[in-house]
């Protein structure tokens, strides 16, 4: 569906008629699989309606072993397409012309009414699952019945010739020719051609440096686009102090907070004609109210979005959309889109990271595969709020350690930025580069207004994405203490290292985990003599990065490294926020254990 909505956006100016979703199922697939319902409830859904579809059901009356009483607790499994009011045709398979009627009122329906229509074929499978399986064994009965049947092929042509319509010769010959064409296309040597491209492509990361930064003239444009409205349009006004606000920080102390610098990377990526699709539950505004870029009218509630001054002036697109509540879904439609709009940034949100856990089925087996199991590259986006704050289990982890252990030969980015300058170049690295590889982002939740994680315009005016960040407490250059860590535990390290006088500490933040950044690794570590090197992260032992990077610190950098952090554990993080907290100071103490130094005095 993504795919269809990509190429009727994109190479057909919105056209619903251009290109016709036809999807195929299984009879128990169909009812057993619950991406179906999922996406049946797209057909009329802003961003996501691909002007209906053609669902044809290869009814056998059999999944595998499982019969229709075992998958179905209706009479027919279509029974809840009727839910999105589509029309349902249970067609005899053997009715060969039957079918194809069914089939031309079907793209009619479809094409006039632009709603989803489902064709139940009812046939059987002869020979059972596959041509080894003897369906006999579960399916006595109806596989008795099956050996007398004539193929659906012998009754039409037994039809036909009774009706006059064609001879004997002309079924001998159409079969002949039918094969031969087959025969004709199978010689024809595509693949070498395939996988030789694919192949040139495969494990590259960057061919080239991307410049992000971008001028202070059009970042104040982006700004000012901002909080410019329409002479119709009321904002809240609530909203429109918040924005204003946000906009006093490019020029004051307070700063760039998280929520701007990525607006500001949209707005300038649209100066620049880049077009961006941004979807999630609630992302309009942010889960957290960070983003508000789709803002409602105060008196009407009609939408608007912050950015449209920019979209009419450059000849740009950016849709974001609120989504249904369904991650397996969305995040497949969005992988789809991706894989045809190549140029485009095209960015999916989840509400909390955890819900990624929803749609894990699409990120095994395409996010991460794609590439190497079919040659299809995608740019997708991934952005996953994360990080131990107290807030229970279930909004802590967007489970870091499951992308680095599907992360190989270059199949993906995995990040987790720790500042604002940090997330504006980084979304312009990935919409300017032209080698498209999917980007995790474990995004933030507390750094979001943080005022320790906020940027200056400098900070967006120079320099470029990190994949990771030097900090020095009190360097000697002899024998200095290494601490590697990454995300936002990294602030409560900071914050006890600061009280410590010349604690001889270089901390370096690793900002993008893979491709992990060895060279940039190696030399920083090379100036000093690095002793009690530790990794910290705030997730437990078997989650988050560390399982993932100590080979990598072994291996790569020749270090023998201390693991500092919460204790294995079967759940993400405690559901006591008192508790949490607890074990946060921890991790800051046990880390000052390791390195010889005083924590009675440092206050968190």
């Amino acid at each position: 569906l993504g795919v269809c909505r990509a190429k009727q956006e994109l190479k057909y100016n919105n056209d619903l008629d251009s290109v016709l979703p036809l999807i195929l199922h299984g009879d128990s697939a169909f009812v057993g699989q619950g991406i179906v319902p999922e996406t049946l409830n797209f057909f009329d859904i802003e961003g996501f309606s691909t002007g209906g579809s053609v669902h044809i059901i290869i009814n056998n009356q059999i999944g595998f072993t499982t019969t229709p009483d075992e998958y179905s607790s209706t009479i027919y499994s279509t029974d809840f397409a009727k839910a999105v009011q589509a029309p349902i045709l249970h067609i005899n398979a053997e009715d060969v012309e039957a079918a194809c009627w069914a089939s031309n009122l079907a793209i009619e329906y479809r094409n006039k009414f632009h709603k989803d229509i489902v064709l139940d074929l009812y046939a059987y499978r002869k020979y059972g699952h596959n041509e080894g399986d003897d369906p006999s064994f579960t399916q006595p009965l109806i596989y008795n019945e099956i050996k007398t049947k004539k193929s659906i092929s012998k009754i039409y042509s037994e039809k036909l010739i009774a009706d006059g319509v064609i001879t004997d010769q002309d079924i001998t010959d159409y079969k002949k020719q039918y094969k031969a064409d087959f025969d004709k296309e199978q010689s024809v040597k595509r693949l070498p051609q395939v996988m030789g491209e694919a192949c040139a492509l495969h494990g590259k990361l960057r061919s080239h440096e991307v410049e992000t930064k971008a001028t202070e003239d059009d970042i104040l444009e982006v700004a000012n686009a901002i909080i410019t409205y329409p002479n119709e349009f009321t904002p809240n006004p609530k909203v429109k102090r918040i924005l204003e606000k946000k906009i006093d920080g490019i020029r004051e102390e307070s700063g760039i907070d998280w929520g701007l610098a990525e607006t500001l990377a949209y707005g300038t990526l649209l100066q620049e004609n880049v077009d961006i699709r941004l979807s999630g539950e609630d992302s309009g505004r942010g889960t957290f109210s960070h983003r508000m870029i789709l803002i409602n009218d105060y008196e009407t509630a009609d939408h608007y979005m912050t950015l449209q001054p920019l979209v009419d002036k450059y000849n740009s697109i950016f849709n974001i959309y609120n989504t249904t509540l369904s991650e397996c879904g969305i995040l497949g439609f969005e992988f789809g889109y991706s894989t045809i709009a190549t140029d485009p940034l095209v960015i999916w949100e989840a509400q909390f990271g955890d819900f990624a856990n929803g749609a894990q089925v699409i990120i095994d087996q395409f996010v991460s595969s794609s590439e190497q199991k079919w040659h299809q590259l995608s740019g997708l986006v991934m952005l996953l709020p994360h990080g131990f704050e107290g807030q229970g289990p279930e909004h802590s982890s967007a489970r870091l350690e499951r992308f680095l252990q599907l992360c190989a030969d270059g199949n993906m980015r995995v990040t987790y930025p720790t500042n604002a300058a940090q997330c504006f170049h980084l979304l312009r690295d990935q919409a300017k580069s032209k080698l498209k590889r999917p980007l995790v982002v474990m995004s933030p939740k507390s750094l979001l207004r943080a005022k320790d994680a906020c940027c200056n315009l400098e900070d967006l005016t120079e320099g470029s994405y990190q994949p990771l960040i030097i900090n020095d407490f009190g360097v000697s250059g002899k024998k200095t203490k290494v601490v590697f860590t990454s995300g936002k535990v990294y602030y409560d390290i900071e914050k006890a290292l600061s009280q410590v006088k010349k604690p001889n500490v270089r901390v370096i933040r690793v900002e993008q985990l893979y491709p992990f950044p060895q060279f940039e690794a190696r030399k920083a570590i090379r100036d000093i003599d690095p002793k009690d090197c530790a990794w910290v992260q705030e997730e437990p032992l078997n989650m988050g990065a560390w399982l993932y990077i100590e080979p990598y610190l072994r291996t790569k950098l020749g270090l023998s490294v201390e693991y500092v952090g919460r204790e294995t554990s079967a759940s993400p993080a405690t559901g006591s926020a008192k508790r949490h907290a607890i074990e946060q100071r921890k991790i800051v103490s046990d880390l000052f254990n390791h390195l010889g130094l005083d924590y009675t005095k440092i206050e968190l």
